[in-house]
């Protein structure tokens, strides 16, 4: 009976022995959660480029961190977030995993060949571009590649500059969209049309085919969009006018619009008697003085002697006098 009761108290002991670790370690984790810094996104969708150099810069720094996700996510404490991401902006970081206008300033231009020099203008520009593209509130990721032919010596023809671009995009990119990311592209390269601009997202999906010859369905899916917008302000009008008669959010409206884009072109000259104006006038006048020697006089060598009267006289000669006006006006 007694080993009974000491294995009891035992037991008992035992299991208040475990109780009290489990509460120690309860508590312990309550006040290591209470004390640790809260962690907060630094940076998401980070490329692996970007990733490793913030991380290699928040560790000479000594600041804490974490890194999620399949290293796109980095997570820093909360209330150093503007601090940190202020000091990873002047070492230029993320630069989104592109090479920009800073690769001039990282390499020497001594003793750099032109085809070095040039080759370092196209990176900076394609990814100058991405950075830009990236901006926008759907896009987030872009890579551009830029062709820019050389005009050959001796040569009159020329091809046209042509880009290729790929997005990952957040949802759906709309037409005007598109259309705003090929013009803005064509207008950072001389040359450049935005038809000569192709598109893809990171699916694979065709956004923009770029061969030059698309303005036809840049045109259509503009037409498309203005019947869609016809129709939901149409729709969103009808639906205000009954629900003031039904009750707001009783009534549906369904609105199919067709809408006319033919255009005429006309074209007239036209030519006003009453309106003319003189562009220019060009007169010449003409002067002609003759005198013809007298039918009852005689020839002979006396006559054309100097001082001689032969030809003076009374009935010497008839002179002939005659004068010419043309007049040229253009209108």
């Amino acid at each position: 009976m007694n080993a009974v009761l000491q294995r009891l108290g035992l037991a008992r002991i035992a299991a208040m022995v475990v109780v009290a670790v489990l509460l120690l370690g309860f508590f312990g984790f309550l006040i290591f959660r209470a004390t640790a810094p809260q962690l907060a996104p630094l940076y998401t969708g980070l490329s692996f480029e970007d990733s490793s150099a913030i991380v290699k810069s928040l560790q000479a720094s000594g600041t804490p961190h974490e890194i999620r996700g399949e290293g796109d996510t980095i997570l820093v404490p909360r209330d150093q977030i503007t601090s940190i991401r202020m000091n990873l902006a002047s070492d230029g970081l993320p630069n989104g995993g592109q090479v920009g206008y800073e690769i001039c300033d990282n390499q020497s231009t001594l003793g750099a060949t032109s085809f070095v020099q040039d080759v370092n203008l196209v990176r900076a520009t394609e990814g100058e571009l991405a950075r830009t593209i990236t901006s926008l509130a759907r896009v987030q990721t872009a890579r551009v590649h830029l062709v820019l032919p050389k005009r050959e010596l001796f040569r009159r023809e020329r091809a046209d500059p042509t880009a290729s671009i790929t997005l990952g995009v957040r949802g759906t990119l709309s037409n005007g969209e598109i259309s705003a990311i090929q013009h803005l592209v064509s207008s950072a390269i001389q040359g450049m049309s935005p038809s000569n601009v192709s598109i893809i997202d990171n699916s694979g999906r065709l956004l923009a085919a770029g061969n030059g010859a698309n303005e036809e369905g840049v045109i259509a899916s503009d037409m498309d969009e203005r019947a869609v917008a016809m129709e939901n302000r149409l729709r969103l009008q009808l639906e205000e006018l009954l629900g003031t008669i039904v009750g707001a959010g009783r009534a549906r409206v369904q609105v199919s619009a067709d809408l006319e884009f033919n255009r005429t072109t006309q074209t007239s000259e036209t030519f006003d008697p009453e309106g003319q104006v003189v562009r220019s006038t060009l007169t010449r006048e003409l002067n002609n003085s003759s005198q013809g020697a007298n039918d009852g006089g005689a020839v002979s060598v006396g006559a054309e002697l100097p001082g001689s009267t032969l030809n003076n006289g009374p009935g010497g000669g008839a002179s002939d006098n005659s004068s010419t006006t043309e007049e040229t006006v253009n209108y």
